[in-house]
């Protein structure tokens, strides 16, 4: 797949005159099939290796595997509406590279939504979460690598109803005690409200210290 896409990219190339795009810094990385596949699900590619100018806060597969369950798979379900809108999030136009970007900087992103920049000692910051790798150059921009995703402020609120304290307890593999005392003190509608709630959420291993006989 990779090759065929490569093949595609370089004839896009001929076309435009891009010899290496945004685009095709994240298709030949290694840590980026996860957002290669959104993109092209989106049909956003072609516009990424197009002539402009842009920059991509691009988030690292691994960065993928820190949303909620579920949610990645809803967003594929709906490529043209809210992957889109996250996948715009990611991108503003422009070059910028990391000497650029000054803290406290406020990005516009072409979902039409605001990002703030954020350094300290400890590196570079996009609403808070880390450009682990600067300045991927491409010919119509540059690529920063990011440790999490980016989520649109409509995307997040929706994502934090559909994905309640109740799911991420069920959706563990580490409280099934918890997850059936939740439901036998018959909790589980309560929880799954708007709330909000903190739950401190005992591991099964946390019940099994308990005195034999008490659960």
């Amino acid at each position: 797949m990779k090759t065929f896409f490569t093949i595609c990219t370089l004839f896009v190339s001929l076309i435009t005159g891009i010899s290496q795009s945004v685009f095709s810094v994240i298709q030949n990385s290694d840590a980026h099939d996860t957002l290669e596949a959104a993109i092209l699900v989106a049909g956003l590619d072609d516009t990424l290796n197009s002539n402009g100018s842009f920059t991509i806060f691009a988030p690292s597969d691994s960065a993928f595997t820190l949303l909620p369950p579920g949610v990645l798979d809803s967003l594929l379900t709906d490529p043209s509406g809210e992957l889109m809108r996250v996948l715009l999030h990611h991108v503003t136009t422009d070059s910028i590279g990391a000497d650029s970007l000054k803290s406290g900087d406020q990005l516009i992103m072409l979902s039409g939504d605001t990002t703030m920049i954020h350094i300290d000692s400890s590196g570079i910051y996009i609403d808070s979460i880390h450009l682990s790798v600067i300045d991927l150059l491409a010919d119509n921009g540059v690529v920063h690598v990011i440790d999490a995703v980016l989520l649109p402020p409509v995307v997040e609120d929706t994502m934090m109803m559909t994905n309640t304290v109740v799911d991420i307890i069920v959706n563990s593999a580490d409280h099934n005690i918890l997850e059936t005392a939740v439901i036998a003190a018959q909790l589980d509608d309560d929880l799954a409200a708007a709330g909000p709630f903190t739950v401190f959420a005992p591991t099964d291993s946390a019940f099994a210290a308990l005195p034999e006989g008490l659960i």
